[in-house]
Parts: structure tokens; sequence; C-alpha cells
């Protein structure tokens, strides 16, 4: 074991030899040297070696110190003895590491040792007061650069990250490590749900768990936040019209005025009338980008390329979700795809989810309804549809909380009777669909016919506007 040299005088000097005797005592060699003797009731383990005696003597250090020591930590208050004592030990250990304590540490006269380690006092209390302050972050001290790069960060009631999957969420630049949770600590897995309390352990970029932070106090109704922060519209020039394509843009602008989206980029491919083209580049914009792909990519190199973009929110026409392949490579953006419907979006006033066999609580669909909805004014309805009567009263439960978060009334409908698939195709008004992007999606429309669950029939219909949200499915 190592040979650790322990200075103490003080109260910091006793309280840090009173953890290390009852923390630490078995990891290595202790040489203990005091001015004053140990109170009666302190018992030291045979590890340690204390000695009471004028630590600024060099006699006596001769005689008690033995010729190899590995650390060192000097711990006394008095300026003068610690500099006495730091000369001494620094010319016989000289590959010794030194720990010692200090006020400021613009009082330290030799802190261009590269073996010299400064506690700063004033600064490590300010550091833990920091701490204990509201909406700051927790820097972990002690380990690493100690400059950000690791963060703590608690999940308020009504924060835009509560209720989302850790899959889901970008993370460039920074990764969430685990949670914190109910005095457990969960190790991060994509479909590891975030719920308002917990606490996220964060790697990256300081300046950028900085923003994250920021992110994930900030206020409900932040959508596209936090899948991305940017809408993206995508047009096929080889299967849409010119009126499919100018709704499409129309439909996008409308959804971007409302929601909090940076920017929207417009994505045109498969072009071929460069005369319309001339037309859709005219929507260009301080806040609007209209991209011309003319290198013949298809759909899903185009989408693959985009990936490492900031992405909140994809926008399709029916033409290009229909085709199965389109649908596969969206599905694994993991981003919130929303497909245009035969009713606009200026028509629409409820936002309607349906509750079956497949979505229930416990993916991102919740928070998104909820968000999407605030900032777009739509009215919520929830239909829950369980043919036998046994409805799962958890799963409304946890649509009354999160609209109590959000301050939304909802119309939370329980039926027996009426198929969904029915209800949706005899509303007389148009509504805005929510459903889990599952992988039952991503099947031939036969392979639909053949399930019974909701999201794999109702994205066949082409009336409403519907929005696919992205969960991550167990396997």
């Amino acid at each position: 074991m190592k040979t650790v040299l322990l200075v103490i005088d003080g109260d910091i000097g006793r309280e840090f030899l009173s953890q290390v005797v009852n923390k630490y005592y078995s990891s290595n060699n202790y040489v203990v040297l005091s001015k004053t003797k140990l109170q009666d009731d302190v018992s030291l383990p045979s590890t340690f070696s204390f000695y009471e005696c004028d630590y600024t003597s060099t006699f006596r250090l001769d005689q008690i110190l033995g010729p190899y020591i590995s650390d060192i930590f000097l711990i006394v208050d008095d300026l003068e003895e610690k500099k006495i004592v730091y000369e001494y030990l620094h010319e016989r250990y000289k590959n010794a590491r030194i720990v010692s304590n200090f006020k400021y540490a613009s009082f330290c006269d030799y802190s261009k040792d590269s073996n010299l380690v400064i506690i700063e006092e004033t600064s490590s209390l300010a550091s833990k007061l920091l701490a204990r302050l509201p909406n700051t972050p927790t820097v972990p001290r002690g380990f690493g650069l100690e400059q950000g790069e690791l963060m703590e960060i608690g999940v308020p009631t009504g924060s835009i990250y509560a209720y989302r999957q850790i899959g889901s969420i970008e993370q460039k630049d920074w990764k969430i490590v685990g949670i914190y949770r109910a005095r457990k600590f969960l190790l991060a897995k994509n479909s590891l749900m975030i719920k308002a309390g917990d606490v996220l352990l964060t790697a990256g970029e300081p300046k950028v768990l900085t923003s994250i932070f920021n992110h994930i106090k900030s206020d409900i109704g932040q959508f596209p936040l936090p899948f991305g922060h940017d809408i993206h519209l995508y047009i096929d020039m080889l299967v849409q019209s010119k009126e499919s394509i100018l709704y499409a843009i129309q439909e996008a602008l409308f959804i971007h005025s409302k929601l909090k989206s940076f920017r929207l980029y417009i994505n045109v491919f498969n072009t071929c009338d460069f005369k319309f083209l001339k037309e859709i580049k005219d929507f260009d914009s301080e806040d609007v980008v209209v991209n011309i792909e003319h290198g013949g990519r298809s759909f899903k190199k185009l989408i693959e390329s985009h990936k490492v973009k900031k992405i909140g929110l994809i926008i399709v026409s029916k033409e290009i979700f229909t085709k199965k392949s389109n649908r596969k490579v969206l599905h694994s953006c993991l981003r919130p795809v929303l497909k245009l419907g035969s009713h606009s979006l200026k028509e629409v006033k409820e936002s309607l989810v349906i509750i079956n066999g497949t979505i229930k609580e416990g993916n991102n669909l919740t928070s998104v309804i909820f968000d999407i909805s605030k900032q777009l004014d739509l009215k919520i309805k929830v239909y829950d549809y369980e043919p036998d009567g046994h409805f799962d009263p958890s799963v409304e439960e946890g649509y009354q909380n999160v609209a109590r978060i959000y301050n939304k009334n909802i119309r939370y409908l329980k039926v027996t009777s009426k198929n969904p698939l029915f209800h949706l195709k005899t509303l007389k008004v148009p509504v805005f669909q929510f459903m889990p992007f599952t992988k039952n999606i991503t099947k031939t429309k036969a392979f639909a016919f053949l399930k019974t669950n909701i999201e794999a029939l109702s994205f066949l219909l082409d009336n409403n506007p519907q929005i696919f949200v992205p969960i991550v499915e167990d396997l």
C-alpha cells in the first residue's frame, strides 16, 4: 500500500482526518502529524501512525518520516507554517504529490509547482453554494476536468424533456449517461422514459450542456424541441402535382409560423420543371430555406444525409408517405413526421389520439400531443377503445396528469362499440391525428389489413393530417 502523510491543524484538518479515518482507513498507510493531540473519542486504525509534534521542526521531521511517501496532505491554517513545511517536504520528496488548502489561491507563493494541488477554500465553498441555487446546473467536483463536461440536470414538472424516451432525443456533442430516480441510478437506454423529478447525468461539451440545461428547464410549449430545432419539408416533383406541392408549402409555412421552430427547410428532389422551381425558390426568406437537389439522390439518400441536421419535424405529402420504402427511412430517423391530409391544418380545431392495446402511456406521444396542441390552440380528444370494456385506469390518469401540467382540458371518451376507424371515417370536422410511429406502419398495405392494431390501419387514411411520433420499441 501507499504511504500518505497528513499534516493537519485547525477545524478543516481535523474534519479531514475524521473522514479519512471513518471512510478510507484501509486504503493506505497513513502518517499523521499534528501539534495537538487527538480527541479522547477518536480511535485510529492500525493503518495510522499518529505523532503529536512541532511539524515546523526539520529535526523532528527527520526523526519521524521514512524515505518513501507517495502523497502529502498539508492542511494547516497558518500560512508561514505551511510555507516552512512545504519547502521541507518538497525538497525531501521531490516526486510526491502535495495537496494543500488556501483561502485564496493567490496566497500561494509556490503555485507553479507541477506536483502541487491547491484546494481554494473560498472557491470550493462558493461552488457548493452555487450548486444549491435553483435553476442552475450541478457540476460534479473532485474528478474529471471540473469544467462542466459532466453535469447533473433536474427535470422539473412541465419540462419539455419530461415523458420522453431517451432514444428519441437529439444528442449531438452530448449524451444522457443515466438517470437518478427514487435514490437509484438507472443506466441510460433508448427505451427509458424520462419523468418529471428525475435528475439526468449528462456528459459532453460544456457549452452544449449549458444549452441543454436551459432547454430542459424551459417552459412547456417548445416543440419541435427536444427532437431538434428545424422543420424539414420534402417535395418529390415526380410524384406530386403542382397543386400538391404548393399546398404542402403553404401547410409547412403555416405550422412553422405556429411552432417554436428556428427555420423551415423546403427540400425539393427529383426536379423536372425548372420554371416551377423558380417559383418555389421565391419562398426563400430569412427563416425559410429552399434547397434544390440536382444530384438525383433518392429520398432515402437525401433523408440519410440530413440525419446529422437538427431536424425537429419532418413534413411529407401523402404521395411520398404511401411508398413503403419511404416510410421505412422516415421511421429510422426517430423524428416526428407530419403527413399532410386533404383537410388543411388551418381548418383543424381539435387533436385526436386513439387509445388501444398498442397505444398506451409510456412513449413520447402524450407530451407531443399536449405541446403541439397548446401551440396550435387545439382542443384535445382521447378516444379510448376497448371492445371488452376492460379500460386501463392508469392510461387516463397519465393523460389527466399531463393535462394539468399543460393547463389543458381534454375530452376522454371510453368506447366499447364504435370502431375507431369507422369513427375517423365518419367525422364531420377535420382533426389532427397523433399516432406512434411503430414498425407496423412501415409494412405493406396488405400487411396492414391483416393487423388489428389501429396505427397499422389508420395511416392508410388521407383525409386528416396525421403526425407520427417516434417511439423506441422494445425488441
